[in-house]
This record gives C-alpha cells, structure tokens and sequence, in this order.
C-alpha cells in the first residue's frame, strides 16, 4: 500500500517468510557482482541469508578474493587505509536515508518525504521488501568500497573465464559492450523519469524539471519515436507505444537486436558494468570529500540507482511499457518557461522544513550521479554520433599550466568528439583524483600485461584460424593507453623539484577499457562541475560538520605546506599544488583521422606538444609526432621545460604586481627612467651653471651665461623627448611621481624593458573577466568583452602561441558556410561555455573561413603570416573538426 506522496508503507505482511518465495521468481535472475571479484553471489541465497539472522552471508569467491573482502570489510575488524580518517559510516545510518521513517507518531512532517527509486511500479505489491533488501547489499558493498583503495577496481584475472569483460579487445566485442551502455542508458532514462514525476506530485513543486523533458524524449527516441511532421516517418498512435517494443536504434545492429531483451549471460555484464561504474565514483566521492554526511547521502542515492538499473534491464522492453504508461499525461512538450530553474531555489540551511531539505539533497546528488552515468556510458560508446568511425577511440585529458599566473587548467577530449575544459578549483581537483586512479590502475594491469588473455568464447574461430590470420596481420586497430605526470614535490632538503612519470599500456581486454575508459571519462569538467554543486547545496548544514585542515586543501589556490597536509595524501588531490598531466587512450584506427597541419585531436595538437612550457611561444617543427604514440621524451627536457616555465612566470609576476590597472589605462612604475633622465638633465643644467661661473670674462665679447641658458634648453628638450618617446601623454604630475601612464600595449611594452608584447596580452587574456581594464580596438576581437570607447588600445595581434597559453583554445567545426573557429574560453571568472559540443548553435565570437598551413613559418615577418578576422556572430554547427594548430597565425 502506499500514501499520497508514492511511499509504500511496509506491512507486517511482507515480513513473512511467503515472500521470500514469492520474490524468488525475480531474484533467481538478479545477480550481484562484487566489485573485487570476478565472482557472481545469486540473490536468492542473500535474501534468504538476511531473512534469516542466525544464517551467516555467504560468498562463493574464490581464495585469493576472499581475502581481500575480508581485508576490506567493515566488519572484519582490519583498519582503514592510512589515508582515510576514522568515520561514522554504518549501513544502518545510510540505510535510514533510503529509507526515511516517522520517529514521533504525533508528528507527520516525515509522511511527506518522497521514496525515490521506487520499484514499485515494476515489482508489484512485493517492491517495498524486496528494493530494501537489495538497497542494503548495494550499500554494502559501496562501504567495502569506501574503506578499500584502487586495487579494487581491478579484479582477479581468470583465464578460463566466459565473461565478456575478459574477451580481447576487438571491434565486434566492442560494438557489444556499446550496446549494453546503450540499454544502461536508456535504464537510466527511466529513473530519472519515474524521480520526476514524484516530484511533480509534491505540493510544493508545480512545475517539472528539464530532466524530466530531456530523458523522457531521449527514451522515446530510442524506443522509436515516429514524429507527424512532413518529411519524416508518420508517428505511431501514443496508446500502442505501451506495446511496442524497445529498439536501441545502433548503427549495424540487426531488427532482431533492436527487439529483444537482454539473456542471462548479457543481464551479468550490465550488471557487472553498473558495479564498475558505482565503485569508480564511490571512490572519487570520497576522495573529492571525506565527510561522512556527504558519503551517507552519496551511497544512499546511488544505492538506489543501481539498483533500479539492475531491475529494470532484466525485463527492459515490459518495463519501459510500464513508464510510458505511468508518463502518458506529462508527455506533452512544454516550453522553456513551464520549467523549473533549479539554480534560482533557495538554499538550504538548518531551518529549512524536512521534506524540502530531503527532497533537495537527493534531487541534487542524484542528478549528479545520473551526469557521470551518462558521461562514463558515452565513453564506453553508447550514444555513438553518426560522424564517428567504427573502432575509432580518442579520448585525452591534459592538466596544464595557463596564463601568467600558471592556472592548473584542465582540458579534455570526449570518445563522441566533444572538446571541453574548466579552470575551476574544485573541477581540476576532482579531475587530478581520477588521473591519480587511472595512474595507479595503469601500474596494476602493467603489472600482469605478461599474462595472455583469456580466449574469445563468442567467436566460432578455431586455434588454427587465429594463428593463420595472425600470420596474415590484423585489421583490429591497437588500443593505447598513455599516461604522463608532472608532480612538484618537495625532497629531503626541502626544495621544490619537479618528477616526470610516464607510462604506456597497451589494453587488450575489455575489462582494462572499461576500467580505464570509465575513470578518464569522469574528468570531465561538467562531472567536476556538478560535484562541485552538490556539495554547495548540502555544505552550509550543520550535519556537514567543518571540513579537516588538510581537506581545505584541495580548494585552496596556493600550494599548501609539509605541515598542513599529512604525507599519506598524495599531491594530485591538491589544487594548489604543481600536479600536471597527459592521459590519452587511443585506438590507431587506419580509416581516418590522422591529423594535418591545420587541426588536429587534442592529443594530436601541438598544445599537448607544448604544454609544460605554454609562454614558450619558439614555432615547434612542422608534422610533428603524435605525443601519444612517439618516442618516449627524455625526462630531463620536460623538467628543464617546467622550470624555464616556472621562472619566466615568476619573472613576469614580479613585474606584474607592480602595476596599477585603472579603467582605461595601465600605470607602470620606472623609476630608473626617470632617474636617469632627471639625473642627465641636472647635469646639463649644472653644467651651464658651471661654465657661466668659471668662464666669466675670459671669453671677450661672450657672455657666459648665454651657454648656461643654452643647456638649460638641451636639458629641457631631452626631458621632453624622453617624455614622448615611449607613450604619447607623458604628465608631469606622473613623471614627477617616477610613472608613466600607459594606455596601449606597444606603450607598456615600450616603457617596461624586456617584456614581450605577447606576454602583455597573455596577461590580459587570462585576466579579463575579473580586471576592471576595459578595451578597444583594433585587434580586440579574441577579447570576450566589447569594444569600450575609450578604453585600452589593444594595438597589437594576438598569435595562436598567446591564445593557448591564456586559456584560449581555438576549435573548428563544420557549418553549411565552412569551417569555422569556435574559441573555448577557459579564463578564470568566466561562467560561459566550457564545452563545444559535437553540434548545437550559439551566438558567440568567432572565425569564419581561417586560414590554413600554406606557408613556411621558420622565420616569419609581420607580411608573411596571414590574419584571421573574430566576428561576434550566431553560427550553427553538425561537427567538430578538431582543434586549430596553425601556429603563427595573428587574430583581429
């Protein structure tokens, strides 16, 4: 039975052991899998074991695994990892966030709380026991988790295993793991539905939120959504959807495929992937905050939806049925202004009703949780666009250092495609945790890469016919993972050195792609983003508790000491501290994509080439080597890289902070200058002074004092041309305070010895959005504000050299005009786009028609290398190319 708000209230009756009976039909195809072993535990024997509190749980794993769950276990007594802080998290305390009841039975406020992730719906009148019982083996196992490290992650290797995960790594396996991410995805769909009507029903929620639109015709377009408009398919008659059956809608799938559910053997590799994926970002939740408030909420939304996956792709084809059924009245398209912004609710504090707080935190955590989903599920290949190539894989995420100040900047490339990047704190900290696993995974699988893989049971291909095409060479396409980091690290004698790491892997089970594949596709800036919203909603309430010393750390923006952060947490989960990297996993496809001296991948550009010393502005060689698959770089040269970076910024800070911006110009101290000046003039002056006294009469017919006002006059010229020779309006008042005021980049340049033009602009790019300089032309067009009358003079072109090192990332995608530039503005303080999508449309600045590499750039002069003109423009793409990598082009 259940109350007016969707939440069952439990019956004595379904504590009987006939339930155990009832609900055995449906959990005899329910399989758990433990994410430390390669084993599967039958659900029947679990359920029953809880049932019964005298039985003692079982788990059929094999020697070396059992000792491991022991090992990780809450209740076998063995201490937490050194890096984890003693901590309240029990399965009760999170099993009472799943499942919040009455305390006070005068009192009704908890009445009001919805159950998310009800399976009800689905699971008949037997939902309430059954999703509680599966609730607390998911939680579980999250909590061995929690108290685990990497290792984890990567289960017992079993050679005679039949397991899907463990075949080779080739384009038909993958195109099968792509479908099982493609049925997880539309899962997912699903849930967030079914949460979104719930919160549609609440009194105090009239109006639906974006997800519910966004997945609900996301699914109907996997199921088959036929539209009426002219020129398309005619759409099918809304009441027969509910008995049409679910269609995945891959590319080379047959009719057959796109009909059936999934078999026995498929539901445990979809069972197995949702595990990989919920243990992945357990591990980074806890590492992107140890707080065990956080965790409870965290385990208890993500209990729930992996476990509402693993229900509903058992019988997915019924059950999506059942949600058209259940959404029929809300599946009217609505426009922008029946949505609810989510950002403009009130926050939460300690005074907010119950419901509104419970409803607020799992709305906002799961949401999230949904984001990673989606995102790990497209790395794996669900949702291929139609512009990607078969068996083709490219994904790259660099960690560098960007503008004057060396903002650690994370940049990323998506499987579809899709080129993004954050500047943020929070986001490059939770980016570096996953680049600190998949560093340490790498070190794992090197460690038994010796170890051949198991044979490919789904094939019919006999010994014999391997080794004879193995004779004849493989078209398969060889998949790479390249792992390079940078730490700053302090040594015995307290000095700050760089270390350079790099590792090459080649993957060659699908059990190593998808372990790799699902941490390097949370490193995108949006899984940061979104993490870093959850957080915000639930951190000003009291039962956060006040984060730790050393968990400050990881937001803080300067490098925190030996002594504010213990030993035993590594360097990457600090934002502050000098933690650099390179991560690509690439398969080397020959149909395509190799990359031309105009664009380029993002591991193939000449900025991953370049980016432990971005102001380093020396042309690099043409036709450069893939920095993925060249040889290895000597270590020395990348640290003497870093360092040479490092000092050129210290240097350019110090002349930096001495500046004084105003509104429209750039006050710069030199009073050496002046000095000089001054001192030379005094010396003419007293020159004259000098010869009039001594002269005297010597000279008949001369007076002397005529020389004294002679230099008097050359003193007065030289000040004045050494108050127009390097700005235009030199005051006296600035002069006689020892400064100049300067309000165009050739006069900063001209005034300040040394210091490049393109090093000012850097300085300008990089600071734009928090400065209170504003700018006008001529060449003002990479610049995201408008042109002010009157403002700084931006007489100098920007090179493609300055736009990468100030965060500035030139992309090109196809339009029906051409190819054009979009530019990826990864600026601190800029709260625009920080993705540019495999297609959509914005009105944004950009360059239309760029120039190519036409030309020999050895040695250019200011009339050889050509322009490319920025227009503020709306513009309309269904393609990205690639990133620009024309070095030494100027924009305007």
């Amino acid at each position: 039975m259940t109350d007016d708000h969707g939440r069952e209230n439990p019956s004595k009756e379904l504590r009987t052991g006939n339930v155990a009976e009832e609900t055995c039909s449906v959990a005899n195809h329910l399989q758990y899998h433990h994410i430390n072993t390669l084993t599967f535990t039958s659900l029947p024997s679990a359920l029953e074991t809880m049932a019964g509190p005298s039985r003692r749980r079982r788990h059929h794993v094999d020697s070396s695994s059992s000792e491991s769950i022991a090992a990780h276990s809450p209740e076998s007594g063995v201490k937490p990892a050194k890096h984890h802080r003693s901590r309240n998290l029990t399965v009760s305390r999170v099993m009472r966030f799943c499942l919040p009841r009455p305390t006070d039975r005068r009192s009704r406020t908890t009445n009001r709380l919805p159950l998310f992730g009800n399976l009800r719906p689905y699971a008949g009148d037997n939902a309430s026991w059954l999703q509680e019982r599966l609730w607390e083996l998911e939680v579980r196992r999250f909590i061995q988790v929690v108290n685990g490290t990497e290792d984890m992650l990567v289960p017992v290797l079993k050679l005679d295993s039949d397991e899907i995960i463990h075949y080779s790594l080739t384009r038909q396996n993958s195109k099968k793991l792509q479908v099982l991410a493609d049925r997880i995805r539309a899962a997912l769909h699903v849930c967030v539905i079914d949460d979104s009507l719930l919160l549609e029903r609440l009194p105090d929620n009239t109006r639906p939120s974006k997800r519910f639109s966004e997945s609900y015709w996301a699914l109907r377009q996997a199921w088959g959504e036929e539209d009426d408009l002219p020129g398309r398919r005619q759409r099918s008659d809304p009441d027969d959807i509910s008995y049409q059956e679910y269609k995945a809608k891959r590319r080379g799938d047959t009719a057959e495929d796109q009909h059936r559910n999934l078999d026995d053997f498929e539901l445990e590799q979809c069972y197995y992937l949702v595990d990989q994926v919920t243990a992945t970002l357990v591990l980074l939740a806890v590492r992107g905050r140890d707080n065990d408030y956080w965790l409870v909420v965290v385990l208890a939304c993500l209990a729930k939806l992996s476990t509402k996956i693993k229900f509903l792709v058992r019988e997915f084809s019924k059950n999506v049925a059942i949600c058209f059924r259940n959404s029929k009245d809300h599946q009217d398209t609505l426009g922008p202004e029946h949505f609810r912004d989510d950002d403009a609710q009130q926050p939460l504090n300690d005074n907010s009703p119950t419901h509104t707080r419970y409803r607020r935190e799992v709305e906002v955590v799961s949401g999230w949780l949904t984001d990673c989903f989606i995102r790990v599920l497209r790395g794996l290949g669900a949702q291929n666009p139609r512009s990607a190539r078969s068996g083709s894989v490219d994904i790259c995420t660099i960690v560098y250092p960007a503008g004057i100040a060396g903002t650690r900047t994370l940049l990323c490339q998506a499987r579809n495609g899709e080129v993004s990047g954050s500047p943020g704190l929070i986001p490059v900290a939770f980016a570096s945790n996953s680049i600190t696993i998949i560093d340490k995974l790498s070190s794992i699988l090197s460690s038994r890469a010796h170890i051949p893989p198991p044979g490919d049971q789904a094939t019919d291909e006999t010994m014999s016919d391997r080794s004879k095409s193995a004779s004849k060479g493989s078209d398969e396409p060889e998949t790479v993972l390249v792992v390079e980091l940078e730490r700053h690290n302090e040594d015995v004698d307290g000095e700050q050195r760089f270390n350079h790491v790099r590792r090459r892997l080649t993957i060659r089970t699908l059990f190593d792609f998808v372990a790799i594949a699902t941490c390097l596709s949370l490193c995108h800036p949006e899984v940061g983003i979104g993490f870093q919203s959850s957080l915000q909603t639930i951190s000003a309430l009291s039962a956060f508790e006040e984060p730790e010393d050393h968990e400050y750390a990881s937001t803080k923006s300067a490098a925190p000491t030996r002594s504010d952060v213990p030993t035993e947490h590594t360097p990457s989960t600090k934002s502050g501290t000098a933690f650099y990297a390179f991560v690509n996993l690439w398969a080397d496809n020959a149909e395509g994509g190799r990359p031309t001296d105009t664009l380029s991948s993002l591991s193939n550009s000449v900025i991953a080439a370049r980016r432990h010393n971005v102001l380093d502005r020396q042309l690099p060689p043409l036709n450069h080597a893939r920095v993925g698959t060249s040889a290895t770089r000597n270590p020395r040269e990348v640290i003497a890289a870093l360092n040479e970076a490092q000092e050129k910024r210290k240097r350019l800070e110090n002349i930096i902070r001495k500046w004084k911006i105003h509104e429209s110009s750039i006050v710069v101290e030199c009073p050496d200058f002046v000095v000089r000046v001054s001192l030379f003039s005094a010396a003419l002056v007293l020159g004259g002074l000098a010869c009039g006294f001594f002269v005297g009469e010597r000279i008949t017919g001369v007076d002397p004092f005529n020389l004294t006002m002679f230099s008097w006059i050359i003193a007065g010229f030289v000040i004045l041309i050494a108050k127009s020779v390097r700005v235009s309006d030199w005051t006296w008042r600035d002069f006689l305070f020892r400064q100049v005021t300067c309000r165009t980049v050739k006069e900063v340049a001209d005034v300040v010895p040394g210091l490049d033009e393109q090093d000012i602009l850097c300085f300008l790019l990089s600071s734009e959005i928090r400065s209170t300089l504003k700018t006008r032309g001529p060449f003002g067009g990479v610049f995201y504000f408008s042109p002010t009358d009157g403002g700084f003079s931006i007489d100098v072109k920007p090179n493609l050299q300055t736009l990468w090192a100030a965060g500035v990332i030139p992309v090109m995608v196809q339009t029906l005009e051409g190819p054009v530039l979009r530019f990826l503005r990864l600026v601190s303080g800029y709260n625009g786009h920080t993705s540019v999508e495999m297609s959509g449309q914005c009105v944004d600045c950009v360059c239309k028609n760029p120039p190519d590499n036409a030309f020999d750039v050895t040695s250019p002069e200011e009339g050889q290398i050509d322009e490319a003109v920025v227009l503020f423009e709306r513009i309309s793409w269904m393609k990205i190319l690639g990133v620009y990598n024309v070095t030494g082009v100027s924009f305007r």
